[in-house]
């Protein structure tokens, strides 16, 4: 398959399985197969029932033939500036990443969120994914925020 073959649709709810699974691919990717917190698919397969069902949001995947290789979501949040479009979980399966799969998906996601009513975007990827980073500033994103975290649960196991 070549990549003039791979299309972008709204996914449907036949795509809700390959979804998840890509989801769950993303997330163990980010932790380089050793996430702090394991999550079962079960749990993304009902993350991606639950987007899809909401009007506000727009699930968008690439496909090629009867295969789902990639996915990304738009979900509407109001503001008091406005709306904002927040673009989530975008992955392309590992076997088509850089071969522009990615490229299309955030450009149907854009159009996505301008039929939703803005043309404010935002994301978020975690800070030592370098060549996502790359990808978005490549595609006209700037940097404008930076978010930390903090795990609880090991809070006071460094203490005296």
């Amino acid at each position: 398959m070549t990549t003039e073959e791979i299309s972008v649709r709204p996914a449907t709810p036949a795509d809700e399985e390959p979804i998840a699974h890509l989801y769950q691919e993303l997330h163990d990717a980010e932790w380089h197969g050793r996430p702090p917190f394991p999550i079962a698919y079960e749990a993304f397969l009902d993350e991606v029932r639950s987007v899809m069902a909401r009007p506000d949001v727009r699930v968008l995947v690439a496909v090629g033939g009867e295969t789902v290789i990639g996915t990304a979501r738009v979900e509407l949040a109001a503001r008091p500036y406005g709306p904002i479009a927040e673009i989530r979980r975008v992955v392309v399966t590992e076997a088509w990443r850089r071969h522009g799969i990615a490229t299309r998906l955030m450009a149907a996601a854009e159009e996505a969120a301008l039929a939703l009513g803005t043309g404010n975007l935002r994301l978020t990827v975690v800070s030592d994914n370098d060549g996502a980073r790359r990808f978005y500033v490549g595609l006209g994103y700037e940097e404008f925020a930076v978010r930390y975290r903090k795990r609880t649960d090991n809070v006071g196991a460094d203490a005296h």
